[in-house]
């Protein structure tokens, strides 16, 4: 059995206190609007939590009064841009998952993948929200590598070739001389958030070194 939740905006469905409201409701629930959209300057200052790690187990389980399903991501964290981490890992729970023939999807809202690396915007490492990433895809960002060359992309494997915060006069890419900035595309839906600059074609995107240096010039 799969049960799909939508979402009706980021402020109202990011706590599960508002998705317990929309079940209570109807089935299914009503039609969702978009993720609200915000800039990378937005992320950088208003998550909690900023690092670079590697999912290292998943686990779902049934969690709150409802018995809803969850997944329970572990991360490894290698290095903190923003905020602590006590042991040098980090369990976050995502409402949804799949148990024992059950699926439960949430809209927009995708669950990491065990051995995935990226770099994350944790919106609360103690609050019970649906999606615990701010923003949800537009505060993760993965890491692979194409020819030995480690490149940043958006979790649909757009790789990111330049950042733009807030107020700069033009794109311009961070440490990646010789690669080309045309075509430039910003995702009409919410995987990224304003000011990352992506593309479609295989040239390689901006270095996790890169992109790391350019949200430490944004914290406060």
């Amino acid at each position: 059995m799969t049960t799909t939740l939508t979402h009706n905006s980021f402020l109202s469905a990011r706590r599960a206190c508002a998705l317990a409201l929309c079940l209570a409701l109807a089935t299914p629930l009503a039609s969702a609007s978009s993720l609200l959209r915000l800039t990378i300057d937005e992320l950088t200052a208003q998550a909690e939590f900023v690092f670079q790690g590697e999912v290292i187990a998943v686990q779902a389980q049934r969690s709150g009064g409802r018995g809803l399903v969850s997944t329970f991501v572990t991360f490894s964290v290698s290095e903190v841009i923003k905020g602590s981490a006590a042991n040098g890992e980090l369990e976050l729970k995502f409402l949804g998952g799949t148990l024992d023939g059950e699926v439960l999807e949430v809209n927009g809202s995708r669950l990491p993948r065990l051995g995935e690396r990226g770099i994350y915007f944790v919106e609360s490492v103690t609050e019970d929200l649906i999606n615990p990433l701010l923003g949800w895809s537009q505060g993760q960002y993965l890491i692979s590598a194409i020819g030995g060359f480690e490149q940043v992309t958006t979790v649909d494997a757009r790789p990111v070739i330049a950042v733009v915060p807030a107020g700069s006069p033009s794109p311009a890419p961070l440490s990646s001389s010789g690669r080309r900035l045309s075509p430039l595309q910003i995702a009409d839906d919410p995987t990224a958030a304003s000011g990352i600059i992506t593309t479609q074609n295989d040239e390689g995107g901006i270095s996790p070194d890169s992109f790391k240096a350019l949200l430490k010039t944004l914290l406060p």
